[in-house]
């Protein structure tokens, strides 16, 4: 299995973990249902995103569907901290997923910082 496979079926996988996530939170009373609508919005775009990506017609759109990725990767993060902190949840059940949504966005941002690169170099050989 090649690396955008990979990607693919990992971003997949989280986006099923925030479901079941969100599953949870929604039985929730108070203000962890409307959140668990935010983050279910955002963690699911990540593999959206990144499906999309595969299908890019050229290296600019595939980098900017990377690019889409990495900003729901980011506001994934920011919803998981919020429900973290609040203190409504146990903590230690969504810990793991603020953990894949930065280890997530590290990638992103190897690979986005990767292509750019490759493009600049590509310029300046011109």
């Amino acid at each position: 299995m090649g690396k955008d496979a990979l990607i693919t079926v990992r971003t997949k996988q989280f986006s099923l973990r925030v479901i079941k996530a969100c599953h949870f939170l929604e039985r929730s009373d108070g203000v962890l249902a409307p959140l668990s609508e935010l983050l279910l919005t955002a963690g699911t775009s990540i593999g959206l995103s990144i499906r999309k990506a595969h299908y890019a017609r050229s290296q600019t759109e595939f980098l900017h569907r990377l690019e889409v990725a990495l900003k729901a990767a980011r506001e994934t993060q920011y919803w998981l901290e919020l429900i973290i902190e609040s203190d409504l949840v146990d903590a230690l059940r969504f810990y793991p997923l603020l953990d894949e949504a930065a280890m997530l966005h590290k990638i992103f941002v190897a690979s986005i910082h990767k292509l750019q690169n490759r493009g600049n170099s590509a310029s300046e050989k011109s």
